[in-house]
């Protein structure tokens, strides 16, 4: 049974015609793509917690120093974020320098998260039209078999249209089912992306709060020469706390944004290509209205010249028996 299916989809694939292999590369691309990232972006690489918590331990208890060394080691996107907030602090940057350096770090990052997901999007693209590409050429075929056949022999048989009509079928049915499960991996790794990402912006900010509670407590610990210690650090840092919270909540929203903004332009994309094809197909049907019209003006040319050509003997017959009728009656 096994040997048998694999043979009809042989013969499947042989009767798509060359674009089947195109299409069957691209297939091979998107799986190995989809999966490399899928391998790439899992969560204890990119976002491992029992670490976070280690380094938010650390920083807690001031030992900043100890943490950089960790987080340079460690290699992971959160790790190297944190490192970045973490050298700003030992330079003695402040919040705001924190921040800056978290962003920038967090930009590269983020690059590479999403580096190659869109190969798995452009190949959800391309293999419709691969498929739509097939159905052409398999229509231009049945047009071009039909018109050797009618020429050779003046009759067109089923097995003219086959062949034609198979490969656009089947350059077609293989390029959605390629298509439609490359979509939604590549949906499935955008979302993937974006939970990673809002996470790792929520922890790089608790890390740069710690930063800044030490800071206030060291100085609350250490009052100006000559004066009272201020007293009034504390609703500050719940301020920047809730400072750095608010602006947690605008990146995740403008992220939601970005990504509502994706989809509706991949919405676009889609409903462009089908409007392509919709025009594309109009066009094919009036090419084969003109062709039909043009055979059948042929086919009326022909007959009208063959009723003429016949036509002419007996005018000749009868002009010469009119002129053989007249003689006779001079004759007479």
């Amino acid at each position: 049974m096994l040997a048998a299916d694999r043979m009809e989809i042989a013969e499947l694939f042989e009767q798509g015609g060359h674009l089947m292999w195109a299409i069957l590369a691209a297939s091979v691309v998107g799986v190995a793509v989809f999966f490399e990232r899928l391998w790439s972006l899992q969560r204890g690489r990119i976002l491992p917690r029992a670490f976070v918590d280690r380094i938010r331990g650390m920083v807690s208890k001031g030992k900043t120093s100890e943490a950089q060394l960790l987080c340079e080691e460690n290699g992971s996107s959160i790790a190297l974020i944190m490192a970045g907030a973490l050298r700003a602090y030992r330079n003695n940057k402040d919040r705001a320098a924190c921040k800056e350096a978290v962003e920038e770090v967090g930009n590269r990052e983020v690059a590479q998260l999403d580096r190659n997901v869109e190969i798995v999007g452009t190949v959800a693209s391309i293999t419709p039209l691969l498929g739509l590409l097939g159905t052409v050429i398999g229509m231009i075929l049945v047009f071009k078999n039909f018109v050797e056949a009618y020429n050779a022999t003046g009759k067109v048989t089923p097995d003219v249209f086959a062949g034609g009509i198979g490969q656009a079928l089947v350059t077609t049915a293989f390029g959605l089912t390629v298509a439609i499960p490359m979509l939604v991996a590549y949906k499935f790794l955008q979302g993937r992306n974006d939970r990673l990402v809002v996470a790792m912006e929520e922890d790089a900010m608790g890390i740069v709060d710690l930063l800044e509670d030490g800071r206030a407590g060291r100085s609350s610990r250490e009052p100006e020469r000559g004066r009272e210690p201020r007293r009034d650090r504390e609703p500050e840092d719940v301020d920047h706390r809730d400072a750095g919270r608010d602006r947690a909540v605008r990146d995740r929203e403008a992220r939601a944004r970005d990504a509502r903004a994706r989809d509706e332009r991949d919405r676009d994309t889609r409903d462009r290509d089908d409007r392509v094809r919709d025009d594309r197909a109009r066009d094919d049907r009036a090419r084969d209205d003109r062709a039909r019209d043009d055979r059948a003006r042929d086919d009326r040319d022909r007959d009208d010249r063959a009723r003429d050509q016949d036509r002419e003997p007996r005018d000749r017959d009868a002009a010469d028996a009119d002129a053989g009728t007249t003689d006779r009656d001079e004759d007479a």
